[in-house]
């Protein structure tokens, strides 16, 4: 009689890749007033910034939003290059860790400094956001300078 060997999928992997579905994307809803103030709001799980009825992620164009005074545009750029290197660097850990296994698990001591200097990075580049966006509503220029609402189609 030979032995067997099972072949298992972790359960943690079976959660990831039921929370990667388009069913686990979480968005907030309400439409803020267009009275140039800048919000925090969720979309697809991503961090975004709304003002006047546009949103940009964090990833994507904040000066656009935010940008109004040099002190306003260093804080939203240092809170998008800390999520930047936060991103780049979980990923890092990340795809570390998807390796590790083929390799006896020899990679997990490294990739765990990844994931948490990443996720540092991360919660360090939100601070810095909410930051941004607070000194935006507090500065009269900032909320003055409002971005023009979108066309209705």
């Amino acid at each position: 009689m030979t032995s067997q060997s099972r072949v298992g999928i972790p359960f943690a992997w079976v959660v990831l890749a039921a929370c990667l579905v388009p069913g686990c994307l979480h968005s907030s809803g309400y439409e803020p007033k267009h009275d140039g103030t800048a919000r925090l709001v969720i979309q697809s799980n991503i961090l975004a910034i709304s003002k006047n009825g546009q949103i940009e992620s964090e990833a994507g164009d904040l000066g656009r939003l935010l940008a109004c005074t040099p002190k306003v545009t260093k804080q939203q750029e240092q809170a998008q290059s800390d999520l930047k290197s936060g991103r780049v660097t979980s990923a890092v850990g990340s795809a570390l860790v998807a390796v590790s296994p083929l390799v006896a698990g020899a990679l997990l001591r490294v990739a765990i400094p990844f994931l948490a200097i990443g996720a540092n990075q991360t919660h360090h580049g939100h601070a810095a956001l909410v930051d941004a966006v607070n000194m935006h509503n507090d500065d009269a220029e900032c909320r003055g300078r409002a971005v023009a609402p979108l066309p209705e189609e």
